[in-house]
């Protein structure tokens, strides 16, 4: 199969070529994490930015939520006024690239999701923001990422190629795009579950890559596959020790009413080995013996568990060879989630417990 040699890449810009976080401008504002976390929580604050992203001007999202939550209105607007202390420094590793890219002749674009209002300020702070050869910027065009829409915009504005090419995104394991809002642990409901997030594992064998991510949002309770020990889930009532999510479902085998539903752990499998339709539905299924390693219970009416497996090569590899080696992978895909999960939203991290 021939090779198609890259012409243009498209970037991203928070936290892919600029780094940001609110939380550097709300540690000046507010006394310490869980403050932040919950102002945070309370307001949806998160959605509310996107929706500033996506076209709505400060002025209106701040009337909008200061009328709903009138007691943090100054924080609504330090968020405009102060907007630039949540902006870091170039990422110079990625910048690197970009410089490098268009010195050998690469045409680079950005798709970003920015406030139309801040964009000008941030481009006059980063000057190598104007050099792009075209930029989609969601405050102009009214629509945000993950938004399909936004995308068929860069394939009008660039061309195919430009979007067929290369994508660079700011993926990142733990508390990020699905992982924001997976936890684990909830058989007996959100109060004493802990936070997970999204996980990603890779391994290779000669030429062979099999590489596993995965959302972990279970039920159950989350164990190293190395040790058989819990290392995150259901907490004591005390929050000083794990409950067992297994213990307790096995202490009665009455009919459990109104289980927690809200539970999918959905994961995939990519490998550059050349395999069938028929294989890689049998590579899936041999990899959620990576799930039952690593989450207990596991399957359960209240999960919607799935795994898809995918190839993107031509190395010959024997299948049950990759899908063992597929369920080893998925389940340090599984530990990498909830050990790179932030405490948030009032649930706490495995990083942050202390027992």
């Amino acid at each position: 199969m021939s090779q198609r040699a890259i012409d243009t890449v498209v970037f991203d810009l928070g936290n892919v070529l600029i780094s940001f976080n609110p939380r550097w401008l709300y540690r000046k504002l507010l006394p310490d994490e869980a403050s932040i976390d919950r102002f945070f929580s309370e307001t949806g604050f998160d959605a509310w930015n996107a929706r500033m992203d996506a076209g709505l001007s400060f002025a209106e999202g701040i009337a909008a939520q200061s009328a709903r939550f009138p007691q943090y209105r100054s924080l609504f607007e330090a968020f405009f006024e102060r907007w630039s202390e949540a902006v870091g420094d170039v990422i110079p590793e990625s910048l690197e690239l970009l410089q490098t890219l268009r010195k050998n002749g690469i045409r680079t674009y950005a798709l970003t999701n920015f406030s139309s209002e801040n964009y000008p300020l941030a481009s006059q702070r980063f000057p190598f923001i104007n050099d792009f050869d075209g930029s989609i910027v969601s405050g102009h065009e009214g629509v945000c990422k993950p938004d399909p829409a936004i995308y068929r915009l860069g394939v009008e504005a660039m061309g195919y190629e430009a979007c067929k090419n290369a994508y660079l995104d700011n993926y990142q394991d733990g508390n990020f795009g699905v992982g924001t809002g997976a936890t684990v642990g909830k058989f007996k409901g959100m109060d004493f579950c802990m936070k997970s997030g999204i996980g990603s594992y890779a391994v290779q064998i000669g030429e062979l890559k099999v590489g596993a991510i995965v959302a972990v949002n279970a039920l159950g309770d989350i164990y190293d596959h190395h040790s058989g020990r819990i290392v995150a889930g259901l907490l004591s009532e005390d929050r000083n020790s794990f409950a067992n999510s297994a213990k307790l479902l096995y202490q009665s085998y009455k009919v459990h009413e109104n289980k927690y539903v809200d539970n999918t752990t959905i994961g995939a499998i990519i490998t550059n080995a050349r395999f069938d339709k028929s294989q890689l539905c049998k590579i899936a299924g041999m990899t959620h013996n990576g799930y039952a390693r690593s989450i207990r219970p596991v399957h359960t009416s209240a999960d919607g568990d799935s795994i898809y497996a995918l190839s993107v090569g031509t190395v010959a590899a024997d299948c049950d060879m990759v899908g063992t080696l597929a369920a080893d992978v998925m389940s340090e895909a599984i530990l990498c989630a909830v050990r790179s999960a932030e405490s948030a939203y009032g649930y706490p991290a495995l990083r942050d417990l202390k027992f």
